[in-house]
Order: structure tokens, then sequence, then C-alpha cells
């Protein structure tokens, strides 16, 4: 069975999940979820992926094969970025380590970013980071460690785990 990563979003809104994966750049959204776990299919950074809501929270889920498949991952990053960039998200976060992507640490994650812990997060080292504006003012860039490649991006920062080939880790 395929583990999963994620790229999970922190937003002040609770549009309808397809809506709200449809700003974050997915395609082929499927009309239902296809059980009662509420996920439901689409294709984003050009993998086949599994969308979820919950109370501000936009969850994308893809396999990790897909993901290794496609490294270096640019297209990745940049579908990562352009949803920032859309959903003007508070923070966001990219996980590459199959334990980070389990629903239930997502959600500590997204109670890290609402309490604006982004030092916090940044140590778990997820394999991206944005943090917007608002909450790098609250923490006056703290959180950033020179030992990780930034992406320019225009209403916050995004930063990845490290640098280089092992950007992602």
């Amino acid at each position: 069975m395929s583990k999963n990563l994620a790229a999970a979003f922190v937003l002040r809104t609770t549009d309808p999940l397809r809506e709200l994966l449809a700003q974050a750049g997915a395609a082929d959204i499927a009309d239902d979820a296809r059980d009662e776990s509420g996920l439901v299919y689409c294709t984003w950074a050009g993998m086949t992926c599994q969308g979820y809501a919950d109370d501000g929270l936009l969850l994308i889920f893809f396999p990790q094969t897909a993901f290794l498949e496609m490294l270096p991952a640019d297209d990745v990053a940049a579908a990562f970025a352009a949803a920032c960039e859309r959903l003007r998200p508070d923070a966001a976060v990219l996980v590459t380590h199959p334990d980070q992507a389990e629903v239930e640490a997502l959600r500590g994650l997204r109670g890290m970013l609402v309490e604006a812990d982004i030092e916090r997060v940044a140590a778990l080292r997820p394999g991206l980071l944005y943090v917007s504006e608002k909450l790098d003012d609250d923490q006056h860039g703290t959180w950033f460690a020179n030992d990780r490649d930034e992406v320019p991006v225009p209403h916050g920062y995004l930063i990845f785990a490290g640098r280089g080939e092992k950007r992602w880790w």
C-alpha cells in the first residue's frame, strides 16, 4: 500500500471543498466523495490526489511514490506556491514524511499555526513551509533558518526543509 504525503493550508474560510480545491489549482475534481471519509478525488501538481476540508483546513493527499518519481519536484513546488498565492492561507505546509501526513498530525500542525507558533512548525522541517506576512510579523522572522532554500512569493515566505538536492528533507 502506498504511503501518502500531503499539502495542508490553514484558511480563514469554510468554502465548499470543491471550490477550495479549484482555487488551489486542482483539476478533474470529482463531484462527490466515494465513501464516508469525505475525500474527493482530483489531480493536483500532475498527481492523482484526494482532497479534504475540515474547519478551515484544506488537505490535499498524494502518493509518496508519485512525488518521489517527480523529484526534484519543481512542478510540485510551483503548484504549492501558486496555491498559496490564490488561497492566501495564514500558513501552509507540504509534508514529505508520511508520518507527518496523517490527519491528526496535520490538525496538530494547524493548532501550532493558529497559535502562530511558526518556529515550532519550522523545526519539524516540513518539505515546504509557507508563512503569510501577517504571521511573520507576529514572529519577526525568528523562525527562519539560513540552512534552507527560499522561494520568492508575494504576500509571504516559502521555505524548503533544507538546501540543494536535499531541500525537500
